[in-house]
């Protein structure tokens, strides 16, 4: 639930189609824009052998043989559709610059093609977590929007419509605790995703309260580095949440 689900909200309400692109260190223009099946250009290679290069070469290098990534992809056709560029922040500097370059036109040259152009723009949706600054030239192209943690009473609405077996009272108290969470000074809090992966846990788990043996040998659904963990088993007060 968050930055994410309002890019599928997005596609959804809008009927369109969702692309995601997912960002991680080291993704390059291959895996973002386009690449050529080189498998298939050489079986075609071989299957001509008696033609000259400059046959071969306009052949291969056709649509037949090109592989569109998320970005390209994203600007061919006319239907709609929705642009997820994940986690931006994971990518390389290079990268963020190919981004720029493909959404400040919505054009991308393939050499061996020419420059294809969107017929229709698709919506786009940038999500960060801030593990990097973003260029200011990115940053100057979108809407800023910051999607902070809901209040209790909307994180329990999010939780019964996502767990519907779980408990109203339970719902609450799941919530409360996450809450208290977030409070402390951990290495990384608690995700509204998160939240609902524990309500999910204990649900299956058959819990219908929650004291501290059930808290304790759940909290690493909640919490993914072992130093929050010690921490919040050692500060977390049920009787005060």
């Amino acid at each position: 639930m968050g930055k994410t689900e309002l890019a599928k909200a997005v596609a959804e309400v809008a009927g369109a189609s969702l692309i995601r692109l997912q960002c991680y260190e080291g993704v390059d223009e291959s895996r973002a824009l386009y690449e050529w099946n080189h498998a298939k250009q050489l079986l075609r290679i071989s299957a001509g052998r008696d033609e000259t290069w400059d046959e071969a070469r306009t052949d291969i290098f056709g649509e037949e043989f090109l592989l569109p990534r998320p970005l390209l992809t994203a600007i061919r056709g006319d239907e709609p559709k929705v642009l997820l560029i994940d986690e931006t922040d994971k990518a390389d500097v290079e990268v963020e610059g190919l981004l720029l370059e493909v959404l400040s036109d919505f054009q991308v040259t393939v050499p061996e093609l020419g420059t294809i152009t969107a017929t229709r723009r698709p919506f786009v949706v940038l999500t960060s977590n801030a593990s990097r600054e973003l260029s200011e030239a990115l940053r100057r192209r979108c809407l800023f929007l910051h999607i902070g943690f809901p209040d209790e009473e909307l994180e329990c609405r999010i939780v019964r419509l996502k767990v519907p077996g779980l408990d109203a009272a339970l719902a609450e108290s799941v919530v409360r605790v996450v809450g208290a969470l977030r409070e402390m000074d951990l290495r990384k809090v608690p995700s509204v995703a998160e939240t609902i992966d524990w309500a999910r846990t204990l649900l299956a788990l058959g819990a219908d309260t929650l004291d501290e043996t059930v808290v304790r040998d759940s909290l690493g659904v909640l919490l993914k580095h072992q130093e929050d963990i010690l921490k919040a088993s050692a500060k977390l007060d049920l009787d005060a949440v």
